[in-house]
């Protein structure tokens, strides 16, 4: 028992008789005065409930069951209004053509800010500073600042929802379920997220920040809600009990100080112009350079901050735990969902223009919004003077005045089978051309009332929405989910306006994978996405120069001007080698001869290893392959040479400290380097890494460039076509990754000899992990190995007219003719061209390898003839396993062209 209670009791069993009558007296006055109060926003709209002891009967039952009153009120007065007593004042709860009136009303008429600091006590959790309204100078920095910059910051976005699910769902390795209480992943992750985009990286994984907002977020509406239960008179010292802001504003100023600190700082540091093109892409810049705004000042930046932080943490994290919990009991919608994302991400791309074409993802955070939104009223205001709308209703000053959002978005004359969770409602009307930008999750309209209607709707509802819709793609291609066997959706609570979705239920989760990762942790794949992507055309000049070079020593024979047979596989292994190595490791290694062999030895025999081995019981491989397997002997080769090289430049990066950014070199082992974390810089880890990431590219873009040739040299016809082409390019771009965009019928010659002579005839290779239903009813136990069917769909002829013949400039052709450049480029994965695998785990290198592939066959035909011997025909491929290999011994007729 406290100290404050045993302090009152002892004042109590001290009370006379004449002491309790004062105290009576003192709390019928109160009552009274806050009744007399209470009535000032009552008005002439019928009641619904009960008016009985003023109506607080009613206002108690409404507390746990407001939904309830205006489900009843709403077909009696559907376009009209009713009132329903509250504890502290009584609404009025408009509906259909009442809307009209109070969207077209005005600031000084009835007040959105005025209403927001009623239902919120915002004066007492916030502070007097802190305000909503549409002229509030915060509100025009999200207006003007936040919702154009959505693209620019999607990539950011995107990172912060990956790092935060897989650091707060934190599933097992094994593959197995986990069971975790959704709503605290989803509020952890959300909080992680929305700090990104407010503060940037150096407080968005800082857990002493994050806990401070999250406490914030999930208490000042419940302290909100027991300060307005008091009479007015009282809530300023109830809230000093009561209101966590004081606590939360002095632990969250430190950090702010920090950070305005560092930030006038580095502007001072680097001047005003460098600053504009160095500043920080996020709100605290915003609110930094806001006109209007309070600048550097810490203390006004801190409380805007926190505010900023409830809004969108509170509401974001309700909205998608209702929305997770629709997907954890329909996984049955999981599968459409994942296919949408896959298709519109192979097109474009996890960006903002992807996001913005799922509509089946928008379909379902919307219906989940339709049926169980956050708030069962919407559109507050408050009277500021008196005013009649339009139906005869009187509202006096002090009222106030909702849209009933409950039973409109409830309505079966508005919504078909209103209590039904139709998850495709809205994306199904916009395929059918019905309704256009209404059936989006963003447009408010009368009958969907979630972020408000009229001049007041959500100014950050576009962040909001990208953030709620991007959570739901990644959770849908990363995780499968369900709820515990034989529950269904968890229920929702009722408290006064809130629907509150269950912060308790279990959830389970499972990595989305049919088979797992070729490794244990690839963590270099991102390396490979990231950095070696966007770099590669930085690094063309030297990747060509070594293309030029490789080629020029592989074909001294033809140098003479004369046709001389070349062994076409042995010349491309070693120009591809040498090409990769350039990017990999740069000079001189690559052009090490002892080094490059025992890259391309393991090229050649890791695969043949690995099919022996496979061929043997689980319990024998072990056994054999310490006898057959060729990865021991290349990995300690290939650490002679690449050793050495790491341990110098760690050397260098501890000698020069912060000047060995300028100095470093600029290659994918450094890329490597800098992305690794202390474990993972080991030598032997990065030198193990990097003979996989040779063995993986030297061996796809040989077998791969070798079949390219080999139709090449059978159809010289298509030379002087090719060559016309590369020339224009390299002629407008010089020898530039630009001039390679330009080559359309180059890449088409690629694209097409890959579609006619794939490395492989099955693709997307995955191993069941668990049991799982294939859409068509197929049963897939758990160990099963599921592949897609290559071959035939590249061979379709609904897909591609006359399959079996080869039409170089098929894809080219499709350009000219005004189709997409991006789904007819060899890099573009898609249902119908599947060479690089699909899904989570598409090639990663893919880029790399087009541009060098593209490249390689651009120097090839401009300066050379190229032809089989005696005008034969293409060589046979062999096909082993599922694997067509080129003919590794064919020879072709090469002469250099004379310039």
């Amino acid at each position: 028992m406290s100290s404050y209670v045993r302090i009152a009791l002892l004042v109590l069993r001290g009370t006379t008789a004449a002491g309790w009558a004062t105290i009576g007296t003192v709390l019928l006055s109160i009552i009274g005065l806050y009744a007399l109060t209470n009535e000032r926003s009552k008005t002439n709209a019928p009641v619904v409930g009960s008016s009985l002891l003023g109506g607080y009967w009613t206002a108690a039952r409404a507390t746990l069951g407001l939904k309830h009153y205006l489900e009843e009120g709403y077909p009696k007065y559907k376009n009209g209004a009713f009132q329903v007593p509250a504890v502290r004042a009584w609404v009025t709860y408009v509906q259909g053509d009442l809307l009209t009136d109070v969207r077209k009303a005005k600031d000084d008429t009835l007040s959105f800010d005025e209403e927001m600091n009623h239902a919120a006590e915002l004066s007492y959790t916030l502070g007097n500073a802190m305000r909503f309204g549409r002229k509030a100078w915060h509100i025009e920095v999200l207006r003007k600042q936040l919702t154009p910059s959505l693209a620019g910051i999607f990539p950011d976005v995107l990172e912060e929802v990956r790092f935060a699910y897989e650091k707060e769902l934190k599933l097992p390795e094994d593959g197995e379920w986990k069971e975790l209480v959704a709503y605290e992943a989803i509020l952890r992750s959300v909080c992680r997220t929305v700090t990104r985009m407010f503060v940037g990286t150096s407080l968005c994984r800082n857990e002493g920040y994050l806990e401070i907002s999250r406490e914030f977020a999930t208490t000042v509406i419940k302290a909100g809600f027991m300060i307005s239960a008091f009479p007015n008179m009282m809530k300023s010292w109830v809230s000093e009990w009561l209101s966590p802001a004081p606590d939360a504003i002095a632990k969250f100023l430190p950090y702010t100080e920090a950070l305005v600190r560092v930030r006038e700082q580095l502007k001072e540091k680097y001047g005003e112009e460098e600053w504009e093109v160095r500043k920080p892409n996020d709100l605290l810049q915003w609110f930094l350079d806001a006109p209007g705004g309070p600048g550097p000042d810490p203390n006004a930046l801190n409380i805007t901050l926190l505010g900023m932080n409830f809004a969108a943490i509170h509401s974001s994290s309700m909205t998608m735990t209702h929305t997770f919990y629709y997907l954890a009991a329909h996984p049955e919608y999981a599968t459409e969902l994942r296919e949408e994302v896959d298709e519109r991400t192979k097109e474009h791309g996890w960006t903002r223009e992807s996001l913005d074409q799922m509509h089946k993802i928008d379909s379902f955070v919307k219906e989940s919004m339709r049926l169980t939104p956050i708030l069962v009223s919407s559109v507050g205001r408050r009277a500021m003077k008196s005013i009649t709308l339009s139906d005869g209703t009187s509202l006096p000053k002090g009222a106030h005045i909702y849209a009933n959002l409950w039973g409109t978005q409830h309505d079966p004359a508005l919504w078909s089978d209103p209590e039904t969770f139709d998850p495709w409602r809205f994306s199904r009307a916009s395929a059918a051309g019905e309704g256009g930008a209404k059936n989006l999750f963003t447009t408010p309209t009368p009958e969907f009332l979630f972020w408000g209607y009229g001049e007041h709707i959500c100014p950050g509802r576009f962040f909001a929405a990208q953030s709620i819709k991007l959570m739901l793609a990644h959770i849908v291609t990363s995780y499968d989910v369900k709820l515990r066997d034989g529950e269904g959706r968890p229920a929702n609570t009722f408290f006064s306006n809130a629907c509150v979705p269950d912060q308790k239920a279990k959830a389970s989760a499972i990595e989305y994978t049919i088979g797992k990762e070729v490794a244990n942790d690839p963590w270099h794949n991102s390396v490979i996405r990231k950095q070696m992507t966007q770099n590669l055309g930085a690094k063309f000049p030297e990747i060509y120069d070594e293309i030029s070079q490789a080629f020029g020593d592989e074909l001294k024979a033809a140098d003479s001007g004369e046709w001389t047979p070349i062994h076409a596989y042995d010349v491309i292994l070693h120009v591809v080698c040498r090409a990769s190595n350039r990017l990999f490791v740069g000079l001189p290694l690559c052009r090490d001869e002892e080094f490059t062999k025992i890259s391309r030895d393991y090229t050649i025999t890791v695969s043949r290893a690995g099919f022996l081995i496979s061929c043997f019981p689980k319990i024998l491989k072990p056994f054999v392959a310490r006898y057959v397997s060729t990865a021991p002997a290349a990995t300690k080769a290939f650490g002679r040479f690449i050793i050495p090289v790491i341990e110098q430049r760690q050397r260098a990066e501890v000698e020069f400290g912060d000047a060995w950014k300028d100095r470093k070199p600029f290659d994918f082992l450094q890329w490597m380097m800098d992305a690794a974390n202390e474990n993972q810089r080991d030598p032997r880890e990065l030198n193990g890494r990097m003979l996989a990431m040779n063995f993986a590219a030297t061996h796809t873009t040989s077998r791969t460039l070798t079949h390219v040739l080999y139709w090449l040299a059978a159809n010289p016809k298509y030379i002087p076509e090719l060559r016309r082409e590369v020339d224009g390019a390299i002629k407008t771009h010089g020898w530039s990754k630009n001039a390679l965009n330009d080559m359309f019928k180059t890449e088409s010659f690629v694209k097409e000899s890959m579609r006619l002579s794939g490395l492989i005839a099955s693709s997307m290779q995955r191993k069941s992990v668990k049991k799982l239903t294939l859409s068509d009813g197929t049963q897939v136990p758990a160990g099963a190995h599921v592949a897609l069917n290559l071959w035939s769909i590249h061979h379709d002829p609904e897909i591609y007219p006359n399959p079996f013949e080869f039409d170089p400039f098929r894809f080219s052709r499709k350009v000219e003719e005004g189709e997409s450049v991006v789904k007819n480029a060899v890099t573009t994965a898609s249902s119908e061209w599947l060479v690089w695998g699909g899904g989570f785990h598409v090639c990663p290198g893919r880029y790399f390898a087009a541009q060098e592939l593209k490249a390689m066959l651009a120097h090839i035909v401009m300066n050379y003839d190229v032809k089989m011997p005696n005008e034969g025909i293409r060589p046979a491929d062999t096909w082993f396993g599922h694997n067509c290999i080129p003919d590794t011994k064919a020879t072709v007729l090469f002469r250099k062209l004379v310039t």
